[in-house]
Parts: structure tokens; C-alpha cells; sequence
């Protein structure tokens, strides 16, 4: 984002963009996928009995702010990623690319690469 865009945002948000990026941008769709649905899942349940053991193995002042600490970073983390994700929406659905090209020119080329294909 540029800083014109970004100085648009709510402070909660700039704030949250100032956090590192969990990016999965780089890695295929199919891998993405499985992050979603299962590395994810999987990483809450065990973030949840990290918790429990937490609160039950620690004195009790201590044991709720590490638990706390711990899901304050989780949180923080997944907030974001939804956020760079909503924010790469936004920009998808009203910003798209500009193309200074007409239709019926991108066409044109088109049938004209497919031709020379078939030679």
C-alpha cells in the first residue's frame, strides 16, 4: 500500500499493519488451502491446551497473564493476515488494473496470436 492509502486506514489498522506479515502468497493455492483448513485448526487446538496446561501448572496471577500474552499474540497475528487479505479485496474489487487497451484490440491480438499458433 502506498502511504496516502495507508494514512487513510483507522489507527487500530495502521497499528496492525505495522505487526510483520504472515505471507502465503508466495506458496501455490493447494498449499494455501491446507493452512486454512487444517494447519490452522490444528494449531488452535493445540494453542487451546497449551492454555489449559498453562493455567494449571502456573500460580494463579501469573498463569492469566501468560495465557492472556499468548492469545494476544495469536490473535494479533491472525488479525493480520484477515486484514492484509480484506485489504487485497478491496483494492481487487475497486481498484482494478487500469488497461489502457480497447476490447476489441485485446481480441484482435488474441485471434492473431492463435494463428500464428496453429502455423
Amino acid at each position: 500500500m502506498t502511504e496516502d492509502e495507508t494514512e487513510k486506514l483507522g489507527l487500530i489498522y495502521r497499528i496492525l499493519l505495522r505487526f510483520p506479515k504472515l505471507s502465503l502468497e508466495n506458496f501455490p493455492y493447494v498449499l494455501q488451502g491446507l493452512f486454512w483448513v487444517i494447519i490452522l485448526p490444528t494449531f488452535l487446538l493445540g494453542e487451546f491446551f497449551l492454555n489449559f496446561y498453562i493455567l494449571l501448572a502456573l500460580p494463579f496471577p501469573l498463569n492469566l497473564v501468560v495465557a492472556v500474552g499468548v492469545d494476544l499474540l495469536f490473535i494479533v497475528a491472525m488479525l493480520r493476515v484477515m486484514l492484509e487479505r480484506a485489504l487485497n479485496a478491496f483494492k481487487m474489487l475497486f481498484y482494478p488494473s487500469h488497461m489502457d487497451k480497447d476490447v476489441t484490440q485485446l481480441v484482435q491480438e488474441y485471434i492473431s496470436l492463435i494463428r500464428k499458433k496453429r502455423k
